[in-house]
């Protein structure tokens, strides 16, 4: 129980079973002064407890080089194997401790590294082998062999320098003849794009001069033909109306009135020829019901006449 003078009033009594399980008996109560009237402690019973571990697994790798798995579980318990496994490789992959698990022999061996012991172990073998370089180049019969052989080299790369320089400068002049020759293909290349692309446009151009050329035509064509259709509509308009003048003055010496039309509207031609042929019909037929007509008066009087001529005495 912890207990103070200032805002904390009571604190809780935290209890640890044998396996890790914690229970908390009361949380703290605060006075009435302070902001915050109550704190639970739970919160911090894990990251304690991980702190704890962390402590005692550095003090047990300072202690021992070689440690068994069963040996650790009991200096740190209340964790089980996959937490201190989880525990360990997080203390290694942040630099805390200096552990290697090895569950085959089901030991862990302090200060070694899982993460960097390969990279340790090249660096060491490469210092070694540096060091031995140095060892052996401090020899005196090595300093003269090395000599030797230095020379022997810069000797053997002049002659086959020399004994190359010709083949080299044919090589250098046949390669600057093919770049050369590249050059000139790639220009070529160049150039034959170019006369294409010309030639595309230029081909295009007159497609679009000869599609121009073609709707100037057909329009020129329906322009014409527009007209020549409005000069006839006219010439009929007038020859129609000419028909219907003749037509009215037909009908007025024949003391017949013409239809008359509705307002805006106009007859055609055809419409005019028509009615003019269907009125000279009617007219033909009338002339033709008068001569009958007059025919039979004609026959009536001319054997009226001859009976008359019979009883008539001689």
């Amino acid at each position: 129980l912890l207990e103070s003078s200032g805002s904390l009033a009571t604190a809780s009594i935290v209890t640890v079973t044998d396996d890790g399980e914690s229970s908390t008996e009361a949380a703290a109560e605060m006075s009435s002064a302070s902001p915050i009237q109550q704190i639970s402690f739970a919160q911090f019973f894990v990251p304690v407890r991980a702190v704890a571990a962390f402590k005692q697994l550095r003090a047990l790798s300072g202690v021992y080089k070689t440690m068994r798995l069963d040996f650790v579980h009991k200096c740190v318990p209340h964790f089980s194997a996959i937490e201190l496994d989880s525990l360990i490789v997080s203390g290694v992959m942040n630099g805390y401790l200096s552990m290697k698990t090895d569950h085959k022999t089901q030991s862990i061996a302090c200060g070694v590294s899982s993460a960097d012991g390969g990279a340790r172990m090249q660096n060491q073998l490469s210092v070694l082998s540096k060091r031995l370089n140095e060892a052996v180049s401090n020899l005196p019969e090595s300093k003269k062999q090395r000599a030797a052989d230095q020379q022997a080299r810069v000797a053997a790369a002049i002659s086959k320098a020399l004994a190359t320089v010709d083949e080299e400068h044919s090589r250098v002049l046949a390669r600057k003849v093919i770049i050369e020759r590249r050059k000139e293909d790639r220009e070529r290349q160049i150039l034959e794009q170019e006369k294409q692309a010309e030639a595309r446009k230029l081909k295009q151009q007159q497609e679009r001069e000869e599609e121009e050329r073609r709707r100037q035509e057909m329009e020129a064509r329906r322009r014409a033909e527009e007209r020549i259709r409005r000069e006839i509509e006219e010439q009929e308009a007038a020859e129609a109306a000419e028909l219907l003048k003749e037509r009215e003055k037909q009908l007025s010496k024949d003391d017949k009135k013409a239809p008359k039309m509705k307002e805006g509207e106009v007859m055609s031609k055809q419409a005019i020829m028509q009615a003019q042929l269907s009125e000279q019909i009617k007219t033909r037929q009338e002339l033709e019901r008068k001569l009958e007509r007059s025919s039979k008066t004609m026959d009536y009087m001319e054997r009226a006449r001859r009976e008359e001529e019979k009883k008539a005495p001689k």
